[in-house]
């Protein structure tokens, strides 16, 4: 059941997760877990998820990029009110993001969304943004699209978008062609599509985000493979397929860094016999920039394969701090309001019999009160 509130609580809000889908106002945590619509937004770096946030919820400290660089390095939420509904989108970053790795990333995603699950914060839907400037689906594309997938898992891409972006920059009918061939590949979308996820276009405006959002809006919570396999089947990150994928990858890197760094050795050799001391000092150096990286994929295996669970303990109990924290600043709220109702009362009371007060506002005054003592108690 969506809770319906004011249309003055329009304002929206931003603050960095884990665990900061909570910390965006203060009002009954528990009601507003069961309550809440969480969209995640993801899609390769420069596909337009900043900017589609930025667009909804009004918030114009969004960064939004306009290069190759992604703008968005950890996971963020923003909160906003469309139609009485409270609705947070979470920003996250690419898989093929500037500075961080794909075990970084997944590492990140992976316990925004064990946590947020653990806490009934469940999500509605996931928008996955796809620029549809892109001439072909290039090797960081595909390999986002692949990890999305098995973050998903099959059983919830039925809340998944396929949404196209940066209509403004190509002809309607290329795009279009473009579209059907994503929607028909079985390399790119077909086998989303065949299980469920919709396709659509997101024109760049606030209307042509809400209308997503509203879709998402009626169908009600999912929960993702990553989820299930974390918290249900107790798997440990590498064990998932998400982990299992990225190690993939990770051992695709360590091969072709192997071979680089053998052919520099090779070459290095000939230079050496040639007396070609520039090439030699330029083959050191391509050598400790391999070897550099063959150290960074060796960092990533062990960082996917450590032990998780005290790391989301303490964000666990964490969480349950700030739930205490905040019930109890509640309860002294409501305290305060009740004393102060108490003598609002008492005093009009003993002033029914004096002449010249203002009634109607003293009444409107009660009133008034009365009904913000009653949200306070939602």
């Amino acid at each position: 059941m969506v809770k319906r509130v004011s249309s003055s609580s329009m304002a929206s809000s931003v603050a960095d997760t884990p665990p900061a889908p909570w910390e965006l106002e203060e009002l009954d945590y528990k009601a507003h877990m069961e309550d809440e619509i969480v969209i995640a937004v993801m899609g390769v770096t420069g596909a337009g998820k900043s900017h589609l946030i930025r667009q909804v919820t009004g918030q114009t400290d969004i960064t939004v990029g306009d290069g190759l660089e992604s703008c968005t390095d950890k996971i963020t939420s923003y909160r906003f009110n469309h139609e009485g509904v409270n609705i947070t989108l979470v920003d996250t970053p690419g898989f093929n993001d500037t500075y961080r790795t794909d075990t970084d990333v997944l590492l990140d995603i992976a316990t925004w969304m064990e946590l947020s699950y653990r806490e009934n914060f469940k999500l509605s839907g996931i928008i996955y943004l796809h620029p549809i400037t892109a001439i072909r689906m290039e090797g960081s594309a595909l390999r986002n699209l692949r990890m999305f997938r098995k973050l998903c898992g099959e059983d919830a891409l039925s809340h998944v978008f396929l949404a196209t972006t940066h209509w403004r920059n190509v002809p309607e009918a290329l795009g279009n062609r473009r579209t059907k061939e994503l929607k028909e590949n079985p390399e790119f979308w077909k086998g989303m599509v065949s299980r469920g996820a919709k396709v659509s276009k997101y024109l760049g405006d606030r209307a042509s985000a809400l209308d997503l959002i509203d879709v998402l809006v009626k169908i009600g919570r999912v929960t993702l493979g990553i989820q299930r396999e974390l918290v249900h089947e107790g798997k440990e990150l590498h064990q998932t397929a998400a982990g299992e994928a990225v190690n993939e990858e990770l051992a695709r890197l360590e091969r072709n860094h192997e071979l680089a760094l053998n052919t520099v050795k090779a070459e290095w050799v000939q230079a050496l016999k040639d007396k070609d001391e520039e090439l030699k000092e330029a083959l050191v150096e391509e050598r400790r920039r391999i070897e550099d990286k063959l150290v960074q994929v060796e960092n990533d295996r062990e960082n996917l394969r450590r032990e998780r669970r005290r790391e989301i303990r303490e964000q666990e109990d964490e969480w349950h701090r700030r739930i205490k924290r905040m019930e109890s600043e509640q309860l002294k709220e409501r305290e305060d309001f009740q004393r102060r109702f108490k003598e609002l009362e008492d005093s009009v009371k003993g002033s029914q019999q004096e002449p010249g007060i203002p009634w109607m506002s003293v009444m409107d005054l009660v009133v008034k009160g009365l009904v913000h003592f009653l949200n306070i108690r939602r």
